[in-house]
C-alpha cells in the first residue's frame, strides 16, 4: 500500500515529508490533514516537468528531480548543469 511518508523520515525528528509534493510538515498529524488536500490538488495537475533524458513528466520539480536520481542516476551530473 502506498504511504504518503517519503522513505527519507528521520525518526529522531518529527518533521515528515509528503511523498507527492516535497512539502516539510511539522508533525504526522500534520502530513495527514496535508495529504486530504494535497492528494485532492494533485490529482489534476498539469505535468509541466519534462524529463530532458525520458518522456517522463511530473507535477512537481521534486519528484523530477528523484526520477532522474532513480533512472538516470549517471547523468544527474548533466541535469543539474541543465536546470541552473
Amino acid at each position: 500500500m502506498y504511504s504518503p511518508v517519503s522513505a527519507d523520515f528521520n525518526a529522531e525528528s518529527d518533521v515528515q515529508k509528503c511523498a507527492l509534493c516535497c512539502k516539510l510538515l511539522q508533525n504526522r498529524q500534520s502530513l495527514k490533514e496535508h495529504m486530504q488536500t494535497c492528494a485532492l490538488k494533485t490529482s489534476g495537475l498539469k505535468k509541466h516537468h519534462r524529463c530532458p533524458f525520458c518522456s517522463y513528466e511530473a507535477s512537481f520539480k521534486c519528484r523530477l528531480k528523484a526520477h532522474i536520481g532513480l533512472k538516470h542516476p549517471d547523468l544527474v551530473k548533466d541535469f543539474i548543469n541543465f536546470s541552473s
